[in-house]
């Protein structure tokens, strides 16, 4: 988790504010990030995300964990704060399951696709072993 496209304090895409640890880390802290809207309307300049993200100390420690496990540790007001966290939500351990995948597409193409064409792609993708035609499939996607 310490490549370079994890560690990166100054995006400029979604994908690579997705990947970078210290900037997602730091929008999580000042936004909702389970909310579609915040990712559609990223600000790269935001000032006070890029100053946290800045603050950040980035450790790889093996030695002491093994496995999908983060420590994260926070310094507020002079106080510390320490959050050991293994097994999260979408970690190898503990993936999502179908039906949580599909409330997620639900929930992020809700301004581009009207509910009953997602619902029928979680449908077909359901099924996909059955599906005769993909570029009928291909079709649904487009809003």
């Amino acid at each position: 988790m310490m490549e370079a496209r994890f560690c990166n304090r100054k995006p400029d895409t979604i994908l690579g504010a997705q990947y970078s640890l210290p900037w997602a880390t730091a929008l999580a802290l000042t936004r909702d990030v389970s909310a579609p809207e915040v990712w559609r309307t990223l600000d790269f300049g935001d000032v006070e995300v890029g100053r946290i993200a800045s603050t950040m100390e980035l450790l790889e420690d093996s030695a002491r964990f093994s496995g999908p496990v983060a420590e994260v540790a926070l310094t507020i007001a002079g106080k510390d704060y320490s959050l050991l966290v293994k097994d999260w939500k979408g970690a190898p351990t503990n993936p999502y399951t179908f039906d949580e995948m599909a409330d997620k597409l639900n929930r992020y193409a809700a301004d581009s696709l009207p509910l009953s064409r997602t619902n029928e792609l979680v449908e077909r993708v359901a099924a996909l072993e059955k599906e005769p035609d993909m570029g009928n499939f291909a079709g649904l996607i487009r809003g």
